[in-house]
This record gives C-alpha cells, structure tokens and sequence, in this order.
C-alpha cells in the first residue's frame, strides 16, 4: 500500500520519530487480538501515532479498535469501490471536499448535499464515502487534526427516516475510538431545527468530548470566526475554488485510490479468523 510521504521527513518536522514506530512494531505480534496484523508500514505507524499525539498507550488502543471496527463494519470498509452503483448515487446526492494543502497540520472537509430529494440521501453510503476520504487525506502531508463542516441546507424531516443506525453507530466510534485522523470540531452552518432533532438522536452515540467539538451557525458567517477567509470555499466566502470544483478533485483521488483499498481489503482479512 503507498503513500506519497516519507516517515523521514515527519521526523525531521519531530511531529513523531523513529523510535516510537520502533516501539509499535515490536508491539505488533504480541498482540492478542487475532485481527490486528502483526506487521504494518512505517507509514500507517506514522499516521496512528500522529492523531493520538504520540501518546504510545493510546495510539496502541486506537490501532485495535481500527481493526476491530474494520471487521465488525463491512458495509462501511469494505468493497469500496467508486464505481459501485450505490457510491455513485451517493456521490451525485451528496458534495464531499477537502481544502487542500492543510494548514497547520490540519484538513478541513466540507459536506453538503447536491440533491435535496431524502429518498437519495443513503446516509449509510455517505458514511463509507467520509471513511473513504479521510484514506484520501492522509495520503500525502498527514494532518494531525481534521476539522469538518456539514451544511444543513436542504435537510427535511423526511431526511430523518434515512437514517442508518448502524452507519451512525460505527462512524461515531470510529471518530471517537478508532480514526488515525484526530477529530478538531464539527462545525454545522445553515442549522436548522432538524439538526437539533439529528443530534439529539446521535447523543446516544456521542461522548461529552466529542459533544464539546460541535459548533452550530444559523448560516455560514459565523463560521469565518473559527476558519480563516483564506482557507474556505468561494460559496462560503472564502478565496478557495468553490465546493463543486473542490468535488471533482476528490472524485478523481478516489479512482486512483482504488488499489490501495483492494490491498488494504486483502491484508485485513488475512488475519480474520
């Protein structure tokens, strides 16, 4: 599985270094959960060290509960494939980008829907494409931290019917427990009541930290008050190229990443008993 960065120079930044991942790898086949490998690249070492600010315990924590939830989810991790007909639809109903070029360490990803009509919002698909996109951010220049913005414009009530228990369920402890990416905020601009009904009915998956990184905007200026006008989208205001640009970039980094999860896929289940 490739990456487009070199261990070397994260530790020449000294964001990790070498004797932490020396560390991880002697750890690995000792551990006792058949499902976790027993070798991994220095570059996913890397990346689970870098969102757990190398706290050694927790990035070893955080490495179990990946795999675990990776074999207890596969409608989220695996068989992603960009030309599966339901990735497509989801792709067409909802907008995923990323600013590129992250500052300070940090991505942000933007999140809005293309199509208001609720019968096409497949949150369960929607959910496997953000896990599939935060693969995508960590290919090249790791962030430590990631900060994510979801625009509630077009949310119905009929939106709520679509939602998918389990997606929900993994993608919170997936955030929370398991995601090499460490969580910064959630920022919700456009809020509406519907959100408040969405978030009451997630709390039952959300700790009181994760709780604290959500912030709510009646519309998008206030959003400016957290992300510098120099690092949002045109239709927020900002000097990036807009959301729908943004969109096909992503698009394209899927179709090359499709060997790097067909791989990814295969060395998982070579230690699935």
């Amino acid at each position: 599985m490739d990456f487009k960065f070199k261990p070397e120079d994260i530790f020449l930044e000294k964001r990790t270094n070498a004797e932490y991942v020396e560390t991880i790898t002697k750890w690995l086949p000792n551990v006792k959960e058949k499902y976790v490998p027993k070798t991994l690249s220095d570059e996913m070492m890397v990346l689970f060290l870098l969102s757990c600010t190398n706290d050694i315990n927790l990035t070893k924590r955080t490495i179990i509960s990946y795999y675990k939830l990776r074999k207890a989810s596969p409608l989220i991790f695996d068989n992603r494939r960009v030309d599966c007909p339901e990735i497509q639809s989801a792709l067409k109903a909802v907008s995923f980008s990323v600013i590129p070029k992250p500052i300070e360490h940090k991505i942000i990803l933007f999140i809005k829907l293309r199509d208001t009509y609720y019968k096409n919002a497949k949150v369960e698909y929607a959910i496997k494409i953000i896990c599939m996109l935060l693969d995508v951010c960590q290919e090249e220049n790791p962030p430590d931290t990631i900060i994510v913005v979801i625009d509630m414009y077009g949310f119905g009530v009929m939106h709520m019917t679509m939602l998918h228990i389990e997606a929900l369920r993994t993608i919170f402890a997936y955030v929370q427990e398991a995601c090499p990416i460490k969580l910064k905020t959630i920022h919700f601009v456009n809020s509406n009541l519907m959100l408040q009904k969405i978030l009451s009915f997630c709390k039952i998956f959300m700790k009181q930290e994760l709780i604290e990184k959500i912030h709510c905007h009646k519309g998008i200026d206030g959003l400016s008050n957290f992300i510098s006008k120099e690092y949002l989208p045109q239709d927020y205001g900002g000097d990036r190229p807009s959301t729908e640009e943004l969109r096909k970039t992503v698009y394209k980094k899927f179709e090359d990443k499709q060997t790097f999860w067909e791989a990814e896929e295969k060395m998982r289940k070579q230690y699935y008993c």
